[in-house]
């Protein structure tokens, strides 16, 4: 068999396991490790995830499905190429989840991505982890899709939240860890509203509870607010709301969201 071939082979039965838990067979763990088909895009380790340390790690492929490399105008970064995030544990090394990111059928081309750990700074600390993908054009026109990674009954959860525009969507989270705001822009077309211009906003509230999060929609602004473009921070735009709709944040205390 040619190398070619073999690599294809191995890709197909990889990628048949490309979203699941305890892939942690050798033949995995030396795909993945092969640099020949991967970009090793980021590592990054002693990660807390509910109280227990993983390795994070983040590839994108070099082929596609046809063994064609992706174009060489996409290095070093391969923004247009898919990704696979790996969770290892962080005592033996043994790959605990695999997560892989395609492309649909006329999606936007580029792919990037970040790790965060709600209001705190150091994904050291204890807690959930959350990934946030955007995909766009690179210019106006992006999508933003959150996801949430938490540890529980010896498993790894990689959960969605939201979907939403990457332009006029914006998230808070509460001190507890536990409850998120997110604001959405509603882009008045008939009005001619600039990108930058103000919005009403829908509000959403997600709270944590029985190991994922409950959806509520709090309703619509009935007036228009600042865009996040114009540099205000979202804590003073749901301040601003509150203080000309109270009703619509009745009951939660801004000061514990950041």
């Amino acid at each position: 068999m040619t190398k070619i071939n073999s690599l294809l082979l191995t890709f197909s039965l990889i990628t048949m396991f490309a979203s699941c838990n305890a892939q942690n067979s050798d033949n995995a763990k030396s795909y993945y490790s092969d640099t020949a088909i991967f970009k090793i895009d980021t590592t990054i380790n002693n990660v807390l995830i509910d109280g227990k340390q993983f390795s994070v790690k983040v590839l994108r492929d070099k082929f596609d499905e046809h063994l064609e490399r992706f174009t060489e105008n996409d290095e070093p970064n391969f923004e247009q190429s898919p990704m696979t995030v790996i969770l290892t544990n962080g005592n033996d090394g043994k790959i605990i989840y695999i997560k892989k990111f395609d492309f649909e059928p006329n999606d936007y081309p580029s792919l990037k991505y970040s790790f965060y750990k709600g209001q705190l700074q150091n994904l050291n600390d204890n807690g959930r982890l959350y990934l946030m993908l955007n995909k766009g054009y690179g210019g106006s026109g992006s999508q933003s899709i959150r996801y949430y990674i938490n540890f529980n009954e010896n498993k790894i959860n990689f959960s969605e939240l939201f979907t939403s525009s990457g332009e006029l969507s914006y998230i808070v989270y509460n001190k507890n860890d536990n409850e998120i705001i997110v604001l959405d822009g509603i882009w008045n077309m008939k009005e001619n509203e600039t990108h930058f211009a103000s919005h009403r906003y829908t509000i959403t509230k997600y709270t944590y509870r029985n190991n994922g999060y409950d959806k509520k929609v709090i309703g619509q602004t009935k007036f228009k607010y600042s865009s996040l473009d114009e540099e205000k921070p979202i804590a003073e735009i749901l301040i601003d709301i509150k203080t000309k709709e109270p009703l619509l944040l009745k009951g939660i205390n801004l000061t514990d969201y950041k």
